[in-house]
């Protein structure tokens, strides 16, 4: 049985603790690499979230044009099928009118609130 030297203990020693601080230092790569992936895909969804926040802005001034443009054209269109409106067809018109006013004003609000 040979006989270790203090010496060489010493160094087997300090290479036990280089091999057990590599391996630290390999899990630790191993976590950080594991943390930047996490990191990668949260600012993945966080860009993905911006751009749907985005692309949900509705142009309320072109919806209110679009509407105001669909019931003034249907009131046309009613008023050219007949040059007189009954009564009842006026009335009709004029609660089409007022109730796309309602319903715009509702949805700028829901918008605004959102």
């Amino acid at each position: 049985m040979a006989f270790k030297k203090p010496i060489e203990i010493e160094i087997a020693g300090i290479q036990a603790d280089q091999t057990h601080i590599q391996n630290q230092m390999s899990g630790f790569g191993e976590q950080i690499q594991g943390l930047q992936e996490e990191i990668n895909r949260c600012e993945s969804e966080i860009e993905d979230l911006v751009n749907r926040k985005r692309k949900k802005f509705v142009d309320t001034k072109k919806l209110e044009r679009q509407a105001n443009e669909f019931v003034t054209g249907w009131c046309r269109y009613v008023a050219q099928r007949k040059t007189e409106l009954p009564e009842t067809i006026s009335a009709q018109v004029l609660d089409i009118q007022q109730l796309a006013e309602r319903t715009l004003q509702d949805y700028v609000a829901s918008l605004q609130n959102s």
